[in-house]
């Protein structure tokens, strides 16, 4: 085994896989999470996503939305909220289609 730049193995270096966010909510204060496949199906949320969610800001992380959506950031939120999510306590939401808007 070789060792990093920084002195640690290499494989300390390559990504995990988890069961789940639990293993790491302890590790950091915020969390960015994509919305659909990870939150909802595009209809209903996904099994768990909403207690995940209110398990993250009862423990007092920040949490951001970052989606590849074309739609404004405001559709997103609102759609999040029809769906159950506490977006009025989420740090932010950005879209792509944000993104593309402040950039015309």
């Amino acid at each position: 085994r070789e060792n990093s730049p920084n002195g640690t193995n290499c494989m300390d270096d390559l990504p995990r896989a988890l069961q789940g966010i639990r293993a790491i909510v302890d590790d950091y204060d915020g969390f960015i999470l994509d919305q659909y496949g990870v939150m909802h199906d595009g209809v209903k949320p996904l099994p768990g996503a909403s207690r995940a969610v209110e398990e993250l800001l009862r423990r007092g992380k920040e949490i951001v939305i970052l989606s590849n959506s074309t739609r404004r950031s405001t559709s997103t939120s609102r759609k999040l909220e029809k769906l159950g999510f506490p977006t009025s306590k989420f740090a932010g939401i950005m879209t792509a289609g944000e993104h593309a808007w402040h950039s015309i």
